[in-house]
């Protein structure tokens, strides 16, 4: 279950459809960018949620992360791999990049979804 909670999070986020994101995000949900770790690492609740949203959008209009097979899936916690491809919107630069998405789902509800650069690193932030 909390495999499919996570996918359905990552297709909201494909379709840029911050409000399906919210939906699955718990009221005090911790999110973990990569993206924007130089400035800001952590984001915090539904107001975080909407600010790392904006922010990885603003700078990546076509940010596409395409999920593989869950590395790890028990007791609300997941880990896959994410291939992602995007182009900046002002330098025009192209990003090919693997990540590590560790998340930790309760009561259907992601409370932590984070970015990584190994599996071990998401791994050991979820469990």
């Amino acid at each position: 279950m909390a495999e499919a909670v996570v996918r359905r999070a990552v297709e909201a986020f494909l379709a840029q459809d911050l409000e399906g994101i919210l939906e699955l995000a718990d009221e005090e949900i911790v999110l973990r960018s990569l993206l924007t770790e130089a400035e800001r690492p952590l984001y915090h609740g539904h107001d975080g949620v909407r600010e790392w949203f904006h922010a990885v959008f603003g700078v990546f209009p076509d940010w596409r992360p395409q999920p593989r097979a869950a590395a790890y899936d028990e007791e609300g916690v997941v880990v896959m791999c994410l291939d992602v491809t995007a182009t900046g919107a002002g330098s025009g630069a192209p990003v090919d990049q693997t990540y590590w998405l560790g998340a930790r789902v309760e009561a259907a509800k992601i409370r932590f979804f984070g970015f990584f650069r190994t599996e071990q690193d998401a791994l050991d932030a979820v469990t």
